[in-house]
């Protein structure tokens, strides 16, 4: 098949999705998976931990709250029994898949005082976080048929689940891969390590541990002298002495199984984990020698520090240091697939999985996509006619060591993106659609001021990317950036915008934006939390057209497919099953030590954050 053959069959499928989407043809869904409650019905909480290992347990449901800042009028009083459906989907986010074992990883500045990399360094329930994310696949499936009804007794179907960002942790290959696998369905190996003996330090004649096994920091038999900043399953102790025993739980993490897949269509939205070495700074070429190689550290060295990173995540500077640090040094198994990816390998990961649309990325504009080197990861798509979704990148490329300047985590959107949007915006109003925008930074959160200029690109270094694979690839100039405020004063003068839905902070949060300038009338962000941290959760959204020249958006959150009881103190790994694993991995992400800065309810947000029913005045002529 030449070149032009497969290009010819991408646009034809691409083609395709377009017309399911447009039209409301669909191939047969599978079976349902079984009613699941959302948080309407019943919420899980337990009492703050304070040091301890609190046990959640179910608590009374929550029912919307309705915030109408932006209805000019009064409210029908029969709106309910007047709405019809708009659009029907689905938000996950900040999965932060991790391969917890790599070498390329800092968990060893967790918790740091001023850390660059926050709690995201290391968290507790890491090694457990595929299975959590499959059953937060499974509880969105349960949901494929809205339980809001139109007043013609209509429960709508989702049209696709939007993905948020930050679906991988660090950018490795395999991270993205397993996600794919996740959110597509089907057999997942979610263990790394292979002792394929290629690696930095892999020639050293000391045995190392089975590949499947885990091999990492939280298993204290791996290295000389326990790290109290690591939960170990086998032997809490220190901080973490009142935590359950779960003999094995590591390595049973590290056993493949058959993930669900979502039934409806998902779309990916870069965060800054996907393209940042953890999220944070751009990846150094040591930083990727040090993950594909044995050595790991487990604990920082002396002279060791965020400011010196770039010197100590170094092949050569490990291996000078490894004999005088064993405490602090471990040798595990190396694995290839754990080479960074940059934007280009990212999409074609996607690209090469089962859905059509590559995940939303064939929608690039193919002028964009030519004069940004491949390097364009917004685009827009109609999944139903009269709505745009519009899916920006506003992730900064210069995330650097030395820089004190910026937060190299937080976002912007660069001036080619941003005219983009402006014609994206003006289209939607000419041709009289409701939008809705993504990104994976709120607002709040666009405040980086360096340039994407400051991480330039060189040769490839036979990776398939440059060597510093998160650097800038696109020619054109990203300055002026547009921070934040420039957004939201953007969307307030295009009142087809509705909502802008967003993720990175891990927090339920529903902030009303009323527009500054005269006549600007605004718009409602909703940020939904992260799989990976407290309170696990996804959020289903709606909207309605109340016929009276009102539209609300439904905005209900769900947990995982998992109980909120967790299995006994001392049981073995081998005996947790899928469901187990996943409600251990929500109980320990309300009780990390890290969770809210002693406040476990902090990210849950206020009771206006989490059910609700948004209103605004219907902007369609």
């Amino acid at each position: 098949m030449t070149g032009r053959d497969r290009l010819r069959g991408r646009l034809c499928r691409v083609a395709l999705v377009a017309l399911v989407g447009a039209v409301g043809i669909a191939t047969p869904p599978p079976p349902a998976l079984g009613k699941g409650k959302s948080t309407l019905k019943r919420t899980i909480r337990g009492p703050a931990p304070e040091g301890g290992f609190s046990a959640l347990g179910y608590r009374p449901g929550e029912p919307y709250r309705v915030r109408d800042a932006l209805i000019d009028g009064d409210l029908h009083p029969r709106r309910r029994a007047r709405r019809t459906s708009i659009i029907y989907f689905g938000q996950i986010s900040d999965l932060q898949l991790a391969d917890e074992e790599s070498p390329a990883r800092v968990e060893y500045f967790d918790g740091e005082p001023g850390s660059r990399f926050s709690n995201a360094g290391f968290r507790p329930n890491e090694a457990i976080n595929p299975f959590s994310i499959d059953a937060a696949v499974r509880s969105i499936n349960s949901f494929y048929r809205s339980r809001l009804r139109d007043r013609f007794g209509h429960r709508a179907r989702m049209r696709n689940v939007m993905l948020t960002g930050d679906l991988a942790d660090n950018m490795h290959q395999n991270e993205v891969g397993w996600m794919r696998t996740l959110i597509e369905g089907g057999r997942i190996d979610p263990n790394s390590g292979t002792n394929a003996g290629v690696g930095a330090g892999c020639e050293l004649p000391v045995p190392r541990d089975n590949p499947r096994n885990y091999t990492g920091v939280q298993d204290y038999d791996d290295y000389p002298t326990p790290n109290t900043l690591y939960y170990d399953p086998d032997e809490p102790i220190g901080q973490w002495s009142s935590w359950p025993t779960y003999p094995g739980l590591l390595d049973r993490a590290q056993r493949p199984f058959r993930a669900a897949g979502l039934r409806a269509p998902s779309y990916v939205v870069l965060g800054n984990h996907d393209v940042l070495f953890q999220g944070t700074i751009a990846a150094q070429p040591g930083f990727e020698k040090v993950g594909l190689g044995c050595f790991k550290y487990s604990a920082a060295v002396p002279g060791m520090s965020q400011d010196t990173l770039g010197a100590y995540l170094d092949p050569t500077t490990l291996a000078a240091l490894a004999p005088t640090n064993p405490g602090a040094i471990m040798l595990v198994p190396d694995d290839p697939a754990r080479r960074f990816v940059d934007r280009a390998q990212y999409k074609s990961i996607l690209a090469s999985g089962d859905q059509a649309d590559d995940h939303g990325f064939a929608y690039v504009n193919a002028g964009e996509e030519a004069a940004s080197n491949a390097h364009a990861a917004y685009y827009s798509f109609k999944p139903r006619p009269g709505v745009r979704f519009i899916v920006l990148d506003t992730n900064a490329e210069a995330g650097v060591v030395y820089s004190g300047t910026s937060d190299g985590s937080q976002g912007n959107l660069d001036d080619p993106q941003w005219r983009w949007l402006e014609k994206e915006l003006r289209k939607a109003t000419r041709r009289n659609e409701i939008a809705i925008a993504f990104a994976h930074h709120p607002l709040r959160t666009m405040t980086n001021a360096l340039a994407d200029e400051d991480s330039t690109c060189d040769s490839d270094d036979g990776h398939g990317h440059p060597t510093t694979p998160s650097c800038d690839s696109d020619p054109r100039t990203s300055t002026p950036l547009h921070n934040g405020e420039d957004l939201a004063d953007l969307f307030s003068s295009y009142p087809h915008l509705v909502a802008f839905v967003a993720g990175h902070a891990h927090r339920n949060k529903v902030t009303l934006y009323e527009g500054r300038a005269p006549g600007e009338r605004g718009f409602w962000q909703i940020e939904t939390p992260a799989i990976a941290d407290w309170p696990v959760q996804t959020r289903l959204i709606q909207l309605f057209n109340n016929h009276d020249r009102t539209l609300s958006i439904f905005g209900t959150l769900i947990d995982t497919a998992a109980p909120a009881a967790i299995a006994p103190n001392g049981t073995r790994g081998d005996a947790l099953g899928r469901r187990a694993l996943a409600a251990i991995h929500r109980s320990m992400a309300f009780n990390d030590p890290q969770n809210g800065s002693g406040d476990p309810d902090a990210a849950r947000g206020l009771r206006r954050d989490r059910n609700v029913e948004l209103l605004i005045d219907d902007p369609r002529r």
